[in-house]
């Protein structure tokens, strides 16, 4: 199960551990947590994250903040007991490299062989150079996924661009300008012959 700090609400970090323990309580099952303070307006922080870890169900964290350098802080100091996820889909070359061994990451909807390929490469074989080779070509799409402001409309748009048709967001967010689908289109379909 993902599961974030609560949005919009913004508790301290003892009404977060209470919560995510109240969570781990109830439904007794494995949990990946979801940093992403940027939507969430809090962050685990490392007290949280120490104690969570404390119990056998909390086992990894999807960590999306951006900041290379809490990557490098999780990394060293959570290493033995947290399965660290990159959830900055741009960074995740740098993840791997920093011992990430899972990716949840939306552009995989469309492109899952190029996803899969840098996966392999990077957490199974630590084939870095491949890795790099892997990531230049799926950076493009990853940078305008994360830097646009519209991460799920393009995900929408690459699943139809892949023959997977699955309709537009729902309000409120809007669609795509012909101008944006053609860009993004330009930048998505080598990646798909490259599968073909």
């Amino acid at each position: 199960m993902l599961v974030a700090a609560p949005y919009y609400a913004q508790p301290t970090q003892d009404e977060l551990l209470n919560h995510l323990l109240k969570v781990d309580d109830s439904l007794d099952m494995p949990i990946m947590l979801y940093n992403f303070p940027a939507r969430t307006g809090t962050e685990i922080g490392d007290d949280v994250l120490a104690t969570l870890l404390e119990r056998p169900n909390f086992i990894a964290m999807k960590e999306s903040t951006g900041d290379i350098s809490h990557l490098h802080h999780l990394a060293t100091h959570f290493r033995e007991k947290l399965v660290l996820s990159c959830g900055m889909d741009d960074q995740a070359l740098e993840f791997f490299v920093w011992g990430a061994k899972s990716w949840v990451a939306g552009a995989s909807n469309f492109l899952p062989e190029a996803h899969t390929s840098l996966f392999d490469a990077c957490a199974k074989r630590g084939d870095f150079a491949t890795g790099r080779q892997l990531m230049a070509q799926l950076l493009p799409v990853l940078e305008l996924l994360e830097r646009n402001g519209k991460f799920i409309q393009y995900v929408r748009y690459g699943c139809e661009l892949a023959g997977m048709p699955v309709g537009v967001a729902r309000a409120p967010l809007g669609t795509l300008n012909e101008e944006e689908r053609a860009a993004f289109a330009r930048l998505v379909q080598p990646l798909l012959r490259n599968t073909q």
